[in-house]
């Protein structure tokens, strides 16, 4: 999944048609990768490490909520063993269900949200309601 901005005008229109090309000329906005399968997330994000764009998204899921933060250090530290140039004033949004159908019920995933930026690790808060105290739904990151 992605999101992209159109940044072709005349000026990229008669650069392209110069060569007999045709004009592409967009920036990418968010990136999105997602991963059902608990254990194999760490592919997601050694792919998202290439990507330059100002935000990317993880959506994964993990059997133990407590095991968060290490899962997420210890991917970093792959990640940067695959790619040296990965991570560098970059932000990652995290956000992480439950796969263990014991830690939910049939619909409530029990979804948290980790930012990382750089080598800090924070996790966002989660609420159901917006700065005025009005609930805006279940499991809104704010």
């Amino acid at each position: 999944l992605v999101s992209w901005t159109d940044l072709r005008n005349d000026k990229t229109k008669a650069i392209a048609e110069s060569i007999s090309m045709k004009e592409y000329c967009w920036h990418l906005d968010i990136a999105v990768e997602h991963e059902n399968d608990s254990q194999e997330w760490y592919d997601e994000f050694i792919k998202i490490s290439y990507v330059k764009c100002p935000l990317k998204v993880i959506i994964c899921y993990n059997n133990d909520k407590n095991s968060d933060v290490k899962k997420i250090e210890t991917a970093t530290q792959l990640v940067k063993e695959c790619n040296k140039y990965s991570f560098v004033n970059e932000e990652i949004l995290i956000i992480m269900g439950n796969t263990s159908s014991s830690m939910r019920n049939e619909y409530d995933f029990g979804y948290r949200g980790y930012l990382l930026c750089s080598n800090d690790i924070q996790e966002l808060s989660i609420s159901g309601e917006n700065n005025e105290g009005e609930n805006i739904g279940d499991g809104v990151i704010i």
